[in-house]
């Protein structure tokens, strides 16, 4: 089980999850329901192959949004790329989770895949279930393609599993030529995006709804298009004076 979650998720991660597995087996053999701790003697694997992340700037962004207006596409691009949804949470998104008066999206559930099955839970973490006010131009957008129940359902009206929209994702950005990245780096590219334009950290944890803003700090990454701002920046401080002289 181990093996399987680490194709997917950080060393770290896999200890997280084997931590919290193996003190449910210790449970267990207080209350004599077994013998011995299984968790006991694994290994995680080691993080040997980094994940390399790709993350779009603005005008990436703007070609992928050029390919998907006007098609059912555009929505979950635009609840994860400006509004930082995760696809759990844009596959359990319902009509009537959006005020389109207030501007405001209600995150309340999500849906997931188990066992075959896509089913309703509750969200990530206590922060995930949040209230955000999304940008005039997602709600504008979302006003021209409102319907009934689920925002992006199957053909058949059912919720869809976020995994089969990864792989719709992937496809269509290799269809288009566009540079590969997963769907999850939009929430990266939301995250990033906060950061170049000043938003605070606690203000871009609230709106990802992570718990803490170290986790939102993994989100940032820093662009090309961002490297010369600090030299920008920094230029300003320098009193200038008119007449140039010599240097000797």
């Amino acid at each position: 089980m181990i093996n399987d979650f680490s194709k997917t998720h950080s060393e770290k991660t896999c200890r997280n999850f084997l931590g919290d597995v193996g003190g449910v087996f210790k449970y267990a053999i207080l209350n004599k329901s077994i013998k011995t701790n299984p968790c006991e003697g694994i290994k995680v694997p080691k993080d040997t192959d980094k994940y390399e992340y790709y993350i779009y700037d603005e005008n990436e962004f703007n070609a992928l949004l050029d390919v998907v207006t006007g098609t059912k596409e555009e929505i979950p691009i635009l609840l994860a790329g400006l509004c930082g949804l995760r696809a759990s949470e844009i596959m359990g998104l319902t009509w009537n989770d959006i005020n389109f008066d207030t501007h405001i999206i209600n995150v309340r559930k999500v849906k997931v895949h188990v066992n075959g099955e896509v089913i309703s839970k509750t969200t990530k973490t206590r922060t995930s279930y949040r209230s955000i006010k999304a940008p005039a131009y997602v709600i504008e957008r979302l006003t021209i393609n409102k319907n009934v129940d689920f925002v992006y359902p199957r053909k058949n009206g059912a919720a869809e599993h976020g995994g089969n929209y990864g792989k719709r994702f992937t496809r269509k950005l290799k269809n288009a030529g566009l540079p590969h990245t997963r769907f999850h780096d939009l929430r990266h590219f939301n995250a990033t995006m906060m950061l170049k334009k000043g938003i605070s950290d606690k203000e871009s944890a609230e709106r990802l709804g992570h718990s803490d803003t170290n986790m939102t700090k993994k989100y940032q990454h820093v662009l090309n298009n961002m490297k010369n701002r600090p030299a920008d920046v920094l230029d300003t401080i320098v009193r200038k004076s008119d007449v140039k002289k010599d240097v000797k």
